[in-house]
Formats: C-alpha cells, sequence, structure tokens
C-alpha cells in the first residue's frame, strides 16, 4: 500500500467516526492527567504527612499500661530519655453514658503527641473535656455528658469544650481495641492531667533528639527506633539475668545501663557491615613496636607475651578507625563502663550454657532482633551445642553416612565443567586485555577443591574431652580454650591449606581468597540443590548455580585481589580494573534502596555476593546449554534453592548485618540479567520481570 493511499484510508477513517475518535482521545487524556496527578500527589501527600508529625511534635515511642507504669518501669524509661523529651500522663477506658460508644481519655500533653483543635477549645477545668472529631454528629459544644465504668478519673460529668484530631490516632475506621463497650474503640478523649485521681502514671511518650529532622519514612529514622526498642529489651534482659546468677537489681541495673553506654560508643567508631564488606580494607599491616605504641594507659605487650605462643614482627589492624581511638575506650575513666560492657556479653553469652531458666531469660532479646517465636526445644539446643563443639567430627560423620561416591563423582565433574566454562567465557571476553585475561585463567586453573567431608578430623579434636564430672558450662569453657589454643600455634607457621573452614554437614558453599580453594559440604550436596534423580538442567540450577557462585567469588571486587597463591596483589592492568569497578558499580546501583519487606536494601554492602550471583547463574546457564538441557528446569531449580519463610524482623537483622541480599531478590534479579530466562519464559516489556536489555549486566 502506497503511503499517499495509507493516509487517505486514515483520514476517512477519521471522518465518518468522529465522535469515536474524540473519545477514545479523551480517555487517553483524563488517563494521562490522572497518572500525573498519583505521580503528584505521593511526594505532596507525604510531605503533608512530615509537616504534620511536626507540628504536633509525635512520640517515637509510647508504652502505656492498664496498670500503670511502677518505680522501675519509670527509671528505665527516664534512663532511654536522656537525650529526649519525657512526657508522662494518664489514659482510662470508659463508655459514654450508659452507651455503646466507647472513649479512650487522655490527660492532655503540652510538649509531645499534642492534639489538634477542630473547634471550640481544649480543657482549662477538671470537669471539661474535648472528644474526637469523628463525634461531631452525636454530640454538641456545651454539652453534659456522663463517663460510665471507671476509678481514675475525679468525677464522671464532663462539658464538652471541643473537638480534637488525636495525633496517635490516624485510622478513622479502625481506632483500636478495648475492654470495655463493644470491644472497639469509637473515638479519643482529652482531660486536664488534674483530672486524673490515679498516683500512677500509664502513659509515657519519649520524643528522641537525633529524631527531630528525620524522615519518619526513612530507613535512617527506622533504624534509631528500631535499635532503641532493643537496647531497652537487652537492658531489662540483663537485669533479669544478673538478678538470677545473684547479683543484686541495683547493681544489676547499673551495670547494665553502664554496659550499654559503653556499647553506645562504640558503637559509633566501629565499621559498618558496609565497611566489613570489603576485604582488602580490613589488611593494615603495622610493626609490632608501632603497635604497642599506641596504647596509653594498657599494658598491650604483656598481654600478648600471656596470650601468644610467640612474639609476631607485625600485626594486622583490621579496625584502623577503633585501633585511633583505642585509649579513648581503654582507660581509667572508661574502665568502669568497659567492664560493665564485658559482664553484659558474658552473662548474655553463657546463658545458652546454663539452666533451661536462663536460656528462658535469654530469650527476649533474640526473639526481638529475630522474630522468632518460642525458644528452641531443648533437644535442638542440645544438638546445635554437640555441633558447636565437635563440627567437623559431626560432618565427616554425616558425609560418610549421606554422600555416596558416585554423587561425589558427578559434583566434581560438574565443578570441572563449570571451571571450563569459566575458562572459556575469560577467553571470550570484550572488555579485558590479554595480561589480564592471561592472569585470571593461571588463577582459575590454580583453584582447589575440596568436595563432601574432609578425610580424617583434624588432631585438635581428639584434645576435645567432654567430663561427665563437669557442667555444661565448664566443658564449653574447656573446649573453648583448646580451639582458641589451636588457632595460635599456627602463628607464624606455613599457613595449612588442607584445613577445611566449613563442617561436612552444613547446607552452605563457600571460596577463601587466602587459599584459592573451593568447599562444597556433603551437606548442601541434596535436593534441592542437587538429586542424581532430577535432571541435569535442574542440578545447573541448583548446586550449578552455587558453584559459578563460588567461583565468581575469586574473580568479585575482592578475590580479584588476590592472586593464584591467596596473597594479596592487583593482577589487573589500569584500564581493565577501571572497567571492572564500572561494572561493580552498577550491580550495586540496581540493589541500592530495592525495598524489601520492612527496609531497603544498601548496594555497596551486598555487591560481592550479588556480583557472585550474577556470574554463577550465568555460567551455569551456559553450561546448561552445552548439554541441551531444559531452560525452565535450571530456573525453577534456581528459585527452588532460595526459597525461605522470614519474618519482618529477621528481615531487618540481615539487612543491617549480612553482605548478602535477601533471597527473593537474590532470584529475581539474576534472572532478570539473563537472555534465556526472557526465551524460556517468553517475557515482554509489559511484564514485571521485564528489564531493558541496555540496562542488563553482564561481568562474567
Amino acid at each position: 500500500m502506497s503511503k499517499k493511499v495509507l493516509w487517505k484510508d486514515a483520514v476517512n477513517s477519521l471522518t465518518n467516526s468522529w465522535g469515536r475518535f474524540i473519545g477514545i482521545m479523551l480517555l487517553m487524556a483524563v488517563s494521562a492527567f490522572a497518572f500525573i496527578g498519583l505521580k503528584m500527589a505521593g511526594p505532596d501527600m507525604r510531605y503533608t504527612v512530615q509537616r504534620y508529625y511536626r507540628n504536633i511534635n509525635l512520640a517515637d515511642l509510647t508504652v502505656s499500661s492498664n496498670y500503670g507504669l511502677d518505680n522501675r518501669d519509670l527509671q528505665t524509661l527516664r534512663n532511654h530519655a536522656k537525650n529526649a523529651t519525657l512526657d508522662l500522663g494518664y489514659l482510662q477506658d470508659t463508655t459514654v453514658n450508659n452507651s455503646k460508644i466507647s472513649l479512650r481519655v487522655l490527660s492532655e500533653t503540652k510538649s509531645v503527641s499534642t492534639n489538634k483543635i477542630v473547634s471550640g477549645k481544649l480543657p482549662n477545668k477538671n470537669s471539661q473535656i474535648a472528644i474526637s472529631y469523628l463525634l461531631k454528629d452525636k454530640y454538641r459544644l456545651g454539652e453534659w455528658i456522663k463517663l460510665d465504668n471507671h476509678n481514675n478519673l475525679k468525677t464522671n460529668r464532663f462539658k464538652i469544650v471541643g473537638f480534637i484530631r488525636p495525633s496517635e490516632y490516624t485510622d478513622k475506621s479502625n481506632i483500636g481495641q478495648t475492654t470495655v463497650g463493644t470491644g472497639q474503640l469509637s473515638g479519643i478523649a482529652a482531660v486536664k492531667k488534674s483530672a486524673f485521681s490515679s498516683s500512677n502514671y500509664s502513659i509515657a511518650r519519649i520524643r528522641f533528639y537525633q529524631t527531630k529532622n528525620l524522615d519518619p519514612y526513612s530507613s535512617a529514622y527506622q533504624r534509631i527506633i528500631d535499635d532503641k526498642k532493643l537496647l531497652s529489651v537487652l537492658e531489662k534482659q540483663t537485669v533479669k539475668l544478673l538478678t538470677m546468677a545473684g547479683i543484686s537489681e541495683e547493681q544489676a541495673r547499673t551495670w547494665a545501663k553502664s554496659g550499654i553506654e559503653f556499647d553506645k560508643k562504640l558503637s559509633k567508631i566501629l565499621k559498618s557491615t558496609e565497611e566489613w564488606a570489603d576485604e582488602v580494607a580490613m589488611y593494615n599491616p603495622a610493626s609490632l613496636s608501632d603497635f604497642e605504641a599506641k596504647f596509653d594507659q594498657f599494658d598491650i605487650n604483656s598481654f600478648l607475651k600471656q596470650l601468644l605462643p610467640e612474639m609476631p614482627e607485625k600485626v594486622i589492624v583490621a579496625e584502623p578507625r577503633y585501633f585511633n581511638h583505642i585509649n579513648d575506650f581503654l582507660s581509667e575513666s572508661e574502665f568502669e563502663e568497659f567492664k560493665n560492657w564485658m559482664i553484659i556479653k558474658f552473662i548474655n553469652k553463657s546463658a545458652t550454657y546454663l539452666s533451661q531458666d536462663f536460656r528462658e531469660a535469654a530469650f527476649p532479646f533474640r526473639q526481638a532482633v529475630y522474630g522468632v517465636p518460642e525458644l528452641p526445644s531443648q533437644d535442638k539446643h542440645a544438638y546445635r551445642l554437640a555441633n558447636e563443639a565437635f563440627d567437623e567430627v559431626i560432618g565427616i560423620y554425616y558425609g560418610k553416612t549421606y554422600l555416596g561416591d558416585k554423587a561425589k563423582a558427578d559434583v566434581i565433574s560438574m565443578i570441572k565443567k563449570m571451571l571450563k566454562v569459566y575458562e572459556q567465557r575469560i577467553q571470550e571476553n570484550t572488555w579485558l586485555s590479554e595480561p589480564t585475561k592471561k592472569q585470571a585463567i593461571i588463577k582459575l586453573k590454580a583453584l582447589k577443591l575440596k568436595v563432601g567431608y574432609p578425610e580424617k578430623n583434624r588432631a585438635l579434636f581428639d584434645n576435645l574431652v567432654v567430663d561427665p564430672n563437669k557442667t555444661l558450662y565448664e566443658n564449653h569453657v574447656l573446649i573453648n580454650q583448646e580451639r582458641i589454643k589451636d588457632i595460635l600455634q599456627r602463628l607464624n607457621k606455613k599457613p595449612d591449606k588442607s584445613i577445611w573452614e566449613m563442617p561436612g554437614n552444613l547446607n552452605n558453599a563457600f571460596y577463601d581468597p587466602y587459599k584459592n580453594d573451593l568447599t562444597f559440604p556433603a551437606g548442601i550436596l541434596q535436593a534441592p540443590f542437587y538429586d542424581a534423580k532430577q535432571s541435569r538442567a535442574a542440578n545447573y540450577g541448583g548446586i550449578g548455580a552455587t558453584i559459578g557462585h563460588e567461583v565468581s567469588h575469586a574473580f568479585d571486587n575482592n578475590g580479584a585481589q588476590f592472586d593464584e597463591k591467596g596473597n594479596m596483589k592487583n593482577w589487573w592492568t589500569k584500564e581493565d580494573f577501571a572497567e571492572f569497578n564500572k561494572r561493580t558499580k552498577a550491580v550495586a546501583d540496581i540493589f541500592d534502596g530495592l525495598q524489601y519487606g520492612p527496609v531497603k536494601l544498601n548496594g555497596k554492602q551486598v555487591v560481592s555476593e550479588n556480583i557472585a550471583d550474577l556470574s554463577g547463574l550465568s555460567c551455569a546457564i551456559a553450561a546448561n546449554k552445552t548439554e541441551g538441557g531444559e531452560m525452565k528446569d535450571l530456573f525453577e531449580t534456581y528459585a527452588k534453592s532460595w526459597m525461605q519463610k522470614q519474618r519482618p524482623e529477621s528481615i531487618k537483622a540481615e539487612v543491617q548485618s549480612d553482605v548478602h541480599a535477601p533471597q527473593p531478590t537474590r532470584v529475581n534479579i539474576p534472572a532478570q540479567n539473563q537472555e534465556e530466562f526472557y526465551e524460556a519464559y517468553n517475557v515482554t516489556p509489559e511484564d514485571g520481570m521485564w528489564l531493558d536489555p541496555e540496562n542488563r549486566i553482564t561481568i562474567w
């Protein structure tokens, strides 16, 4: 069809259905305006809420009790509110005029979580009350109401002088539950503090100075609030453990409070998880004399002589910033806090080796951090303690019992296949120079394999003895001492590269840059990672991608700076390393700020593991192609291998402390960057998993 005929046909279509054309255009315009409106409304609404919170000075933490806050509660609150505004008040739930309408009556606050007047005024007499604006259709200004079933108010008759918008109750349809009336609150009311007859406060609000100028929706704000909540749990738990150990409650509170204050000081100096993710940054050698000279008030030389079998020539400082502040902490003025901090760590750590009562008393903090609903059974606990002490022995038993020679040989063949794929991909790489390619292949071929379990356990485990006449704690101490002695005896000796860093029963895998070796314990050589009964493609999606992941660590942002002998050495050309860093940044960027559950990810913190995930999956796909395997089998097993149930508390803890991204992101984002994924599932730009080709990342 010619262009002339095409245009003529288009004009005829428009003139013959003009109304339909205008209608379609109007619908498109409305849709565009709606989209723009929604796009603009979100930030505006958020800003409005932020401004509202600032105006009312909304509390960061609110603690309430129907039974009242006792002196111990108040002391704890005051301890946590040293750098905050603390507002104490009263509350009472009651019904109105013998009806089903229920009110939560609060004492008016002057500084924290103040109420906004909609009409009328706030109470200035004990017989006056301001009630929620949601009840304006039921009551009027000047009306007297009777409050039923209470024992904390001086009177039961109140004059309505105002309607308020309560600062802490923003949901109109679900204000909250109560024990009076229908069980559902109808509204909130405010009276003067002096209108209450109770001698015990029943509500406390805390507004921290530290959060004053922070966005309440930001991760920084949430982290501060979460930390304060956790420290409160830890302090209460520590006091209980110490009193159970025979310490007076007053002394226990002093030690707990002081120790936590010391921990806060440390936290401002110590490395973040993001900083710890940089392996190379840990290598800061100092001569022994320079190291010792750094200490002003602590005899580090005498300490090292007692601890070490022989003195080293150099000391590796992993925490340079902490080391530069060492005299701020190891000083006479800080000694009391330092000692109390050690007591806190000791009692909380030791509780797991004591009686069931101590285990239960030490559980709240773990529960708060990870969200676990209940304490593990004694059988589970016993196994974990035994495995902690004799991991290598148990691992060998597990491997010999459950890993057959045939399966082991098959996995080794898969590893060798993956190494061949890696070698080919390095040779065909388009952004590496030949000198860098050559060194990369040298390192690849020098990789040592550890599959299944060690042939025999180390001599260390022959020295570990459980004395039935000693307590569990005493046996733990003796075993721990033997383990420490074993580590210290290796000082100044040639590294023993035969030592396994993982036991055979562990469901995990490991690349060690200092040894340039790969470890695949028997524990991971089971479904869904590996199963002789599932397809080869499925095994490539499971253990194959894991193999690729660990090999990739030899060439991630950390491993790339170690040579084939495990020495920290830059074997890259300047230009190649610059390009590599560019690609590394792209991986960090794709994860940075990603929302997962209640938190956002830090791309830099998880970048090395994400490089390994991307490259590992890519190489597993390449290996599968050579065998003509079904790609859907590969991707579905890859997804299964990362399946995990996780509570919000656990997600928060993981994202703050782990160099691995949460499991679902480790599935979806690597898959999004593989062309074969789009082909296998016919993914189009309209699908949620689509990623534009120009944004897809390939490293190896």
